[in-house]
C-alpha cells in the first residue's frame, strides 16, 4: 500500500504534464508567419528525379 501511494505521489506530475491540451488552448499559427512559400513545378522535378533512379532519402538530402 504505501508502494503505491510512493509510486502515485511520483508519477502525478508526469501524467499530469504529459496530458493533452485542450484544442480551444492551442492557437492556431497562419501560415504566412512560418516562412513558407510554393515553388512552382517542384512537383515535376521530383517525378523527374524519381524516374531517374533517385528515392525519398535523395529527394529529402536535395531539400535540405
Amino acid at each position: 500500500m504505501r508502494f503505491t501511494l510512493a509510486a502515485l505521489v511520483c508519477l502525478l506530475p508526469v501524467f499530469t504534464a504529459a496530458s493533452p491540451l485542450p484544442e480551444a488552448a492551442v492557437a492556431p499559427r497562419a501560415l504566412g508567419r512560418t516562412g513558407s512559400y510554393t515553388i512552382s513545378g517542384l512537383g515535376a522535378r521530383k517525378k523527374q528525379l524519381i524516374a531517374c533512379g533517385a528515392n525519398t532519402l535523395d529527394l529529402a538530402i536535395a531539400m535540405l
